[in-house]
Parts: structure tokens; sequence; C-alpha cells
């Protein structure tokens, strides 16, 4: 896993806050040690207003669309074949990451059909930790129009 290293950017333009002229606003996700750091960076080159957020883990709904506006999904499949010897080893990532059985179960069953699908820092940590498990992924970045994405998320 490559710390640190930023997966998905996006820059959008929006208001300012401040003095009502175009914002450009950076929108990004990274994968850091075992963990998706995210952070927005909006800044004004009118006013010089500038406003900067982050965090760990789930980012916020607004931002996260944002993201995947500009970068679309990544889709992350594992083969089918491979799956069964190591199906309670690949629940066990979806329980530890907080998913009750019922989720894990569907998790998992998805992996092999249309497969999980969501930004690509969240899928490359997922992908991870599901290679950590023995499975064999595959991501397929930029995946499907937006319509077809809304609601396939996975974390």
């Amino acid at each position: 896993m490559d710390d640190g290293q930023s997966l998905g950017v996006g820059t959008i333009e929006q208001r300012c806050a401040a003095c009502g002229a175009v914002a450009v606003v950076s929108v990004a996700q990274s994968v850091v040690g075992d963990r998706v750091a995210w952070s927005v960076s909006v800044r004004c080159g009118q006013c010089g207003d500038a406003e900067e957020q982050c965090g760990w883990e789930e980012m916020p709904g607004f931002w996260r669309d944002r993201l995947v506006d500009q970068e679309g999904l990544t889709r992350l499949r594992v083969d089918r074949e491979s799956i069964e010897p190591m199906r309670v080893r690949l629940l066990s990532v979806f329980r530890r990451q907080g998913a009750t059985i019922a989720d894990a179960v569907e998790a998992v069953e998805s992996l092999t059909g249309v497969g999980l699908f969501g930004t690509p820092a969240e899928m490359k940590l997922l992908a991870t930790r599901l290679t950590g498990a023995g499975a064999f992924v595959s991501l397929t970045p930029g995946w499907g129009e937006r319509s077809d994405r809304a609601g396939n998320r996975s974390g």
C-alpha cells in the first residue's frame, strides 16, 4: 500500500462565502496506513478567503458526492473460484469494518457478481484488506454512469 498516495482528487468551483466570487475547491482522499484520509480545501483567488477540512474514514456525503462526480467510482471484484475456500476470512474483513452478519454475507456475494463500488481510496483499502485475507481482487476505475452508482457504496 502506498501510504499517503492521493487516490481521488477532484477540483470544482463554487461561490466564495465571503465575497461571492468563484472559489476553487479541491476534494481528495488517500489511503494512509490502514485508514482513509480525506481533505477539502476551498480557496478564493479574489479575496483570499480559505477553508480547510480534513478527517479520517467516512468523508461527509456532500463532499464524497463531489469527488465521485469528478473521479467516478472504482469497482472491486474477487475471482469466483477462489472465494469459497476463504469465505469465512472474507466475511471477517467486513465484520471488522462494522458490517452485520447479513451485510457481510451480501458483500461477499456481491464481490463475485456485480462487485462493490466506492471511491478509489475506499476500494484500494478494501482490496488491501481482502488480499490480506487471501483473495485475488481486481479493481476497475471509472465505473458506470452516475445513476448506476447511486447507493452502491461499500466500505
